[in-house]
C-alpha cells in the first residue's frame, strides 16, 4: 500500500537528506571534467551537473544558452547566467557567428573572470532598492558589456559583443541574453532569423522580448490540463527565475498573453493544413475537429451508402444535444471596438458580426409557458448591467459528446429563443447531416422552445438558411424531464423515442464541467481573447473524444450486447404473463403512438403512469354533498361531519400549543390560548347545537358509553373525564378535551344500535381524506426538512446563520408532528368506525423511523445492502400493476422490434460491412 511504501522511506529518510547536502558540495580535486583545469562553474541543467572551467562552460553551452550555471564562491554555489561568460545568441548561421558580424577579439580571450573581485558584483541575484520591472541588469550590463572598440581589456572584465540585447522567456527562467543578428547582405529580416532559431518575437518592428516554442507549447499543455492562465503561468517563471526577489524579473505578462493567443492561432492554421499551398480565409468550422463517430456525409460515409439508408435509416440517425452554461460570464469592455479577433468562427464559437446583426435584427416574443416555470424561459430577457456576456450556448453530438462546429455563441442576456435558433442552424448545417431521418434534438425546454422553432425558420430565413426544410424529432434530457409536467415524460424522453439508442440526452453537462474550470479566467478577457480561449479548450475536448473514440465504442458495445440479452429475457417475460389480447392491444397501441407522434406529441400520452393521487378531504367532501338526499342522509350531514372532524383537529392544535408553552408562560402566551380556547368554545357550542338535526340525543352519556358497549373509548381517551362532562355541576370543560358529538365518538356498535350507519359511512370516507392530507403533508414536510439540511445547516458557517436555519428545522419539525398526531387520531377514528382490515392495513399507525429522513438527494446504487431493497407496491392494485406491466413492454418492444439498443455509430472508416453488422435488429 502507499503507507508501506511511506513507512520504508521513513526508515532512511536521512540518507536522502545527505545525498541532497552533498549534492551542492563540488567534488574533492576540484577538477573541470574537459580539460582538467581547476572547475569554478556547474550547470544545474547539464546531466549529473558537472565542474567546468569558465572556457569549457562556455565552449559547452555555445547551443544551450538557456541553461543555468552557479560559480563556486569559496562556501556554497552561488546562480549565475551564462551571459556573463559571454554565451550569446547567434542568428543566421545554424548558431555560428556570421562572418559579416564577427566579435572584435578572438574567442578564447570573451572571457577571463566572469565577476569582479568588488563585492558589488558578487551577487548577480541580489536585490537592490533602484532595482524595478525591466532594469534588473542593467547595471550588469553596462559594466559588463562596455562600449565602443577595444584593442585590449583588463583581466577582469568581459568585452561588449555585438547585437542586441534581448529578454528571452524560457521554461527555465527569463534571460537577459545578447543576441547577434546576421548581417549578410541577403539576409532575412529581424523577426525571420528569431523564429528560424525558435524564438516567437512579441513585437514585428525591432522586438526587444521573445518567448522559445517550448515555454509556449509548455503553456498550452497546462492550460489545457490543468487549467492555468497566463498571469500565474508566468509568475511561475518569475519564481523560478529569482525565487527570493521575483517582483523584480522583467513583468512580460502581457507580451505572453499576446503571443500565446497568436501561437494558438497558428498551430490551429497549421494543424488544419493552411500554409502548405494556396491561402484563404477559414470559413466557418473550417479549422476544428468534430465526432468521427457520428455520419457525417463527405467525410466518413462509404460509397453506396445510400441504399443502406433505405434499409437501415435509422443507422444514420444524428442526435444533437442543446445547453447553456451561465458560468462563462464576460465584463464589459471599456473599449470593445477595439477589440482585435483571430478565429472569427472558423472554430466552434460563431461569427461575432452575423451573430450580432442577427440578435439587433430579430425580437424575443415572450411566450405563455404551458409547462412548469422553468427559469430558462422565465429569465431569458433578464439582464446583467456589468456583462457584456452573460454565458454562452452549444451544441453537443448525444451519443459521443463532441462540441458541433461552429454553434456556440455568446447570450447578451438569458436563454433567449433566438440564441438556441441560431446554433441549432449552425449546427445543422455545419456537421454534414446526412438527412435520412430526422434529427433529434435534445433540449432542457424543448417543450416550450419546439412550440415556435419551426415559425422562426420560416420567418427568419435570410440568417436561418438551411439546405432543407427543418426535420427534428424533439426530446428532453433524462434527468431534466423529470422536472416538467407529468405529461412532458412519454412525450419527450428518449426512452420513448424509436431509434434514439441509448442517450440520456445529458452528455454536455459533463463537456460544461471541464469548460467551467476555465470560464473563470475569461471573465477580464476582451471578446476575442474569450472566443479563442473557449475555441481552443472545445478543440481539446473533441481531440480527447477523438483519441478515445475506439475503446470507449468497443465498451458500449460489449455492454450493449450483454444488455439486449437481458431486454429480450424481459420482453420474454414479459410476452408469457400477458394474455394474447393484451399483446394484440398493446402492439396496436405502440403502433399508433409511433406513427402519431410526429404530427400529435399527445399520442404518447399512452405510456403515461396511470397512477391516480389519493383523494383529498375536500373532494372526498364536495362528493358526498353531491348525493345527499333522497335515500341518502339528509342534507349538510357531510358539511355537519366535516366542520366537526376540523373542530378536532383545532383540539389538538391547542393542545400542542399548550404543551409548546412549558411550565413558565408569559402573560401574552397565556392571553393568545385563552382567545383560541374562547373561540374553539363557540365553535363547539354551534356544532352541538346543530348536532340534534343529525343525532337523536334520547339517552344520557352513561347509557351511551357503557364500557360493555363500546370498550375501544376507554383504550382511547380519558373515560372520567367524558363521565365528569355529563355532570353539569363539575363546572365547564377544557375546549381542548371537550367531548364532540361524532358518530365515532359514539363507535361502531352504538352507531348500529342506534340507526347511525350512513353517517357513520359518510364519517369513514372523510376520515380517509382526512388521513390522505395528513400522509402529504408529512411526505412534503420531510422532503423540505431534507432540503434545508442540505442547503441551509451544512452549508453556512456563522452561528447566526445556522441559528436561522436550526429555526428553520424546528418549524418544519413541529409540521411533522402535529401531522403525524393528528394522522393517529384519524387512524383511531376509522378503528372505532368499524373499518374493514384491509383498510386499516393500509392506514396502519406509524412507527418513529417512518419519520426518519435521509439528507442525500438520491441515495448511493453502490451503498451497502442497498441490493436488497426493494420498491413496496400493494399486490391488489391490478389497474396500477397492469399499467405498470405495459410501460415496461411498451419499453422494451421498440428496443427489440428496431434494434435501437444496439444501435451505435462507429466511425464507418472502419469498415464498409461493419455499421450494418452491428446496427443489425435482434
Amino acid at each position: 500500500t502507499p503507507n508501506d511504501f511511506m513507512r520504508e522511506w521513513l526508515a532512511v529518510w536521512e540518507v536522502f537528506l545527505q545525498a541532497l547536502i552533498q549534492g551542492k558540495a563540488p567534488p574533492a580535486d576540484w577538477k573541470c571534467i574537459q580539460c582538467g583545469d581547476e572547475g569554478i562553474l556547474h550547470c544545474t541543467d547539464c546531466f549529473a551537473w558537472p565542474l567546468l572551467c569558465s572556457k569549457c562552460c562556455r565552449n559547452r553551452h555555445r547551443h544551450l544558452p538557456y541553461h543555468r550555471v552557479e560559480r563556486w564562491m569559496g562556501e556554497f554555489f552561488q546562480p549565475g547566467w551564462l551571459s556573463s561568460l559571454g554565451v550569446e545568441i547567434r542568428l543566421g548561421h545554424r548558431g555560428d557567428i556570421c562572418p559579416c558580424n564577427q566579435s572584435q577579439f578572438p574567442e578564447e580571450d570573451l572571457f577571463r573572470r566572469p565577476y569582479a573581485s568588488s563585492a558589488k558584483y558578487n551577487d548577480p541575484y541580489q536585490a537592490s532598492p533602484d532595482d524595478n520591472d525591466g532594469s534588473w541588469r542593467d547595471m550588469l550590463d553596462a559594466e559588463l558589456l562596455s562600449e565602443g572598440p577595444q584593442k585590449s581589456m583588463p583581466a577582469n572584465a568581459v568585452p561588449k559583443l555585438c547585437g542586441r540585447t534581448m529578454t528571452i522567456v524560457d521554461v527555465s527562467g527569463v534571460h537577459e541574453i545578447t543576441v547577434n543578428f546576421c548581417a549578410c547582405g541577403d539576409r532575412a529580416s529581424d523577426s525571420v532569423q528569431l523564429l528560424d532559431m525558435g524564438l516567437y518575437l512579441a513585437s514585428v518592428v525591432r522586438p526587444r522580448t521573445a518567448f522559445t516554442f517550448q515555454v509556449l507549447d509548455d503553456f498550452t499543455r497546462h492550460n489545457l490540463e490543468c487549467k492555468t492562465n497566463t498571469h500565474k503561468y508566468y509568475e511561475t517563471i518569475r519564481r523560478a527565475t529569482r525565487p527570493a526577489f521575483p517582483w523584480t524579473v522583467p513583468d512580460r505578462h502581457r507580451e505572453m498573453m499576446r503571443c500565446v493567443r497568436q501561437w494558438q492561432h497558428l498551430k490551429t492554421l497549421k494543424w488544419s493544413g493552411f500554409g502548405y499551398g494556396e491561402f484563404h480565409e477559414p470559413r466557418p468550422g473550417e479549422l476544428g475537429l468534430f465526432c468521427p463517430a457520428c455520419p457525417q456525409v463527405g467525410v466518413n460515409l462509404p460509397d453506396g451508402w445510400e441504399k443502406d439508408a433505405e434499409r437501415m435509416p435509422w443507422l444514420f440517425a444524428r442526435q444533437l444535444n442543446m445547453d447553456r452554461n451561465f458560468k462563462a460570464e464576460q465584463t464589459k469592455r471599456k473599449y470593445p471596438e477595439d477589440d482585435c479577433p483571430l478565429t472569427n468562427g472558423s472554430l466552434f464559437l460563431v461569427e461575432e458580426t452575423r451573430y450580432k446583426a442577427y440578435c439587433d435584427a430579430v425580437i424575443e416574443t415572450p411566450q405563455k409557458a404551458t409547462c412548469h416555470d422553468h427559469k430558462a424561459q422565465s429569465q431569458s430577457n433578464t439582464q446583467v448591467k456589468h456583462l457584456a456576456v452573460t454565458g454562452i450556448v452549444a451544441v453537443a453530438c448525444a451519443c459521443h459528446s463532441a462540441f458541433c462546429l461552429g454553434s456556440c455563441a455568446n447570450l447578451q442576456k438569458g436563454e433567449r429563443q433566438i440564441n438556441m435558433d441560431y446554433i441549432l442552424c449552425q449546427a445543422l448545417k455545419l456537421t454534414k447531416i446526412p438527412s435520412v431521418t430526422p434529427t433529434m434534438v435534445l433540449y432542457d425546454i424543448i417543450c416550450q422552445y419546439g412550440m415556435h422553432v419551426f415559425t422562426h425558420f420560416l420567418e427568419h430565413i435570410q440568417f436561418l438558411d438551411l439546405d432543407s426544410p427543418l426535420d427534428i424529432t424533439m426530446g428532453i434530457g433524462l434527468f431534466h424531464v423529470h422536472g416538467h409536467q407529468d405529461s412532458c415524460g412519454p412525450r419527450f424522453s428518449p426512452n420513448y423515442i424509436v431509434g434514439a439508442s441509448q442517450v440520456d440526452g445529458e452528455v454536455i453537462e459533463t463537456l460544461w464541467a471541464r469548460l467551467n474550470e476555465i470560464s473563470i479566467s475569461c471573465w477580464g478577457m476582451g471578446n476575442g481573447h474569450q472566443t479563442e480561449t473557449l475555441d481552443i479548450h472545445m478543440l481539446n475536448s473533441n481531440w480527447e473524444k477523438l483519441l478515445g473514440i475506439v475503446s470507449s465504442t468497443c465498451r458500449k458495445m460489449k455492454r450493449a450486447y450483454k444488455h439486449v440479452r437481458l431486454s429480450s429475457d424481459t420482453f420474454d417475460e414479459l410476452n408469457s404473463a400477458a394474455s394474447s389480447a393484451q399483446i394484440a392491444r398493446w402492439k396496436e397501441m405502440e403502433r399508433s403512438a409511433v406513427e402519431n407522434r410526429r404530427h400529435d406529441l399527445s399520442a404518447m400520452d399512452v405510456y403515461a403512469p396511470l397512477i391516480r393521487k389519493a383523494p383529498t378531504k375536500a373532494d372526498i367532501h364536495q362528493d358526498l354533498i353531491t348525493k345527499e338526499g333522497g335515500s341518502s342522509p339528509i342534507r349538510g350531514s357531510a358539511s355537519w361531519l366535516a366542520s366537526g372532524i376540523s373542530i378536532q383537529e383545532a383540539q389538538v392544535e391547542l393542545a400542542a400549543a399548550v404543551q409548546k408553552m412549558g411550565c413558565r408562560p408569559t402573560a401574552e402566551q397565556l392571553n393568545q390560548v385563552e382567545e383560541r380556547r374562547r373561540r374553539l368554545d363557540a365553535r363547539i357550542d354551534t356544532f352541538e347545537a346543530s348536532a340534534q338535526r343529525y343525532l337523536i340525543q334520547d339517552a344520557d352519556y352513561d347509557t351511551v358509553f357503557g364500557d360493555d358497549d363500546d370498550p375501544l373509548w376507554e383504550d382511547d381517551f380519558y373515560y372520567a373525564t367524558v363521565q365528569a362532562q355529563a355532570d353539569n355541576s363539575n363546572g365547564s370543560i377544557d375546549a381542548k378535551k371537550q367531548y364532540i358529538s361524532l358518530p365515532s365518538m359514539l363507535g361502531s356498535q352504538q352507531c348500529s344500535k342506534k340507526g347511525y350507519k350512513k353517517i357513520q359511512a359518510e364519517e369513514l370516507e372523510l376520515r380517509i381524506g382526512q388521513a390522505n392530507d395528513n400522509l402529504q403533508q408529512i411526505r412534503i414536510a420531510l422532503g423540505h426538512k431534507s432540503f434545508l439540511y442540505r442547503t441551509e445547516v451544512r452549508n453556512n458557517k456563522s452561528q447566526n446563520k445556522k441559528t436561522r436555519s436550526w429555526s428553520q428545522v424546528g418549524h418544519v419539525k413541529g409540521t411533522v408532528q402535529k401531522n403525524s398526531w393528528l394522522y393517529k387520531h384519524c387512524c383511531q377514528a376509522m378503528q372505532r368506525l368499524g373499518a374493514s382490515a384491509e383498510l386499516l392495513f393500509r392506514y396502519r399507525n406509524m412507527e418513529r423511523d417512518d419519520l426518519k429522513i435521509t439528507t442525500s438527494v438520491v441515495d448511493d446504487p453502490a451503498a451497502h445492502g442497498t441490493r436488497q431493497k426493494s420498491l413496496i407496491i400493494d399486490c391488489q392494485c391490478s389497474l396500477l400493476i397492469n399499467g405498470f406491466t405495459w410501460m415496461l413492454w411498451g419499453l422494451v418492444y421498440p428496443e427489440r422490434s428496431q434494434g435501437s439498443s444496439m444501435k451505435f455509430s462507429l466511425p464507418f472508416s472502419f469498415g464498409n460491412n461493419l455499421p450494418a453488422m452491428i446496427g443489425a435488429p435482434s
